[in-house]
């Protein structure tokens, strides 16, 4: 309601909220829909297609807009005209858990280490970059951090968040929209790279800014995180060189290790639920391709 560009309708996505969400959005100028269907792809593309214009802007329920966000958006599309999608950095206002990770990681060696190697050969060197996404399959966290605003003018970047970012409807339609056979993570960058595939851009625009304040929820779940990973690398992740797949190898391990590790910090066997979510997203790509 506060943004700078006023030119807009907005649409609520009600998932099954148990609160007084209902009679809140009552009060503003909003199209609710309710649908309770446990799947965020679906629900992505139950947007779009009631959506009435070209443009679709999507925003997490946990975050903030800045006022001028839709403006630098509009702005954006109309400077680059092959862009299919536009975002911006989505800076979190509490730390996310590669960046604890990071922190623990300095204060241990063996850990130091491993942190040195993820950074370096995993990631290719790009950790802080905005929407870098590397021949081993892990993303860059870069748009997550407020480095990425001293950016001085908009660049084509690999991937975008649904967290924050618009695309062309037209677009979505012609590749039929998000795969539903992601849960909670990872259809909007498998949508990221169909659209590059198909020959258009994804444009970061630094000014496009919103603020992610909360992170938590299924996509946080272990056994979602851990199957639509696996699906997410079995789909969409093709290294080019023998260094690339040998990095693609390294960073599975290291996936999980994480569970591991993440059940041995806390003492909750939970965690262990990882590797054989890992397994049930291999075992549905094979039986679905």
């Amino acid at each position: 309601m506060k943004q700078t560009y006023q030119n807009f309708e907005l649409i609520v996505i009600d998932n099954g909220s148990t609160d007084d969400t209902p009679n809140l959005l009552k009060r503003y100028p909003v199209r609710a829909i309710r649908d309770e269907t446990r799947k965020l792809s679906f629900l992505f593309n139950l947007a779009w297609r009631n959506a009435s214009h070209e443009i679709v802007a999507y925003i997490a329920d946990d975050a903030e807009a800045d006022p001028h966000w839709l403006e630098n958006i509009i702005d954006t599309f109309k400077a680059f005209e092959e862009a299919a999608a536009v975002g911006g950095p989505t800076i979190s206002t509490r730390k996310q858990e590669m960046h604890l990770l990071h922190e623990i990681a300095q204060r241990s060696k063996w850990l130091g280490l491993a942190a040195k190697i993820y950074e370096i050969v995993i990631l290719e060197n790009q950790l802080q970059a905005p929407g870098f996404l590397s021949q081993s399959g892990a993303y860059s966290m870069g748009a997550a951090l407020t480095t990425c605003l001293r950016l001085e003018r908009p660049i084509p970047v690999d991937l975008l968040t649904t967290t924050g970012m618009a695309i062309k409807k037209s677009v979505v339609q012609r590749l039929r929209g998000f795969d539903e056979s992601f849960f909670f993570n990872h259809a909007d960058g498998d949508l990221f790279l169909r659209i590059r595939k198909a020959g258009y851009t994804l444009i970061f625009n630094p000014k496009a800014i919103v603020w992610h304040h909360v992170r938590t929820g299924p996509s946080r779940d272990v056994y979602y995180l851990g199957r639509d990973t696996a699906y997410f690398y079995m789909k969409d992740i093709r290294p080019e060189t023998l260094s690339g797949w040998l990095r693609f190898i390294l960073n599975i391990i290291y996936l999980n290790m994480y569970w591991l590790y993440k059940g041995f910090q806390t003492k909750d066997v939970d965690f262990l639920r990882g590797f054989l979510a890992f397994i049930s997203g291999i075992s549905y790509y094979l039986k679905t391709r």
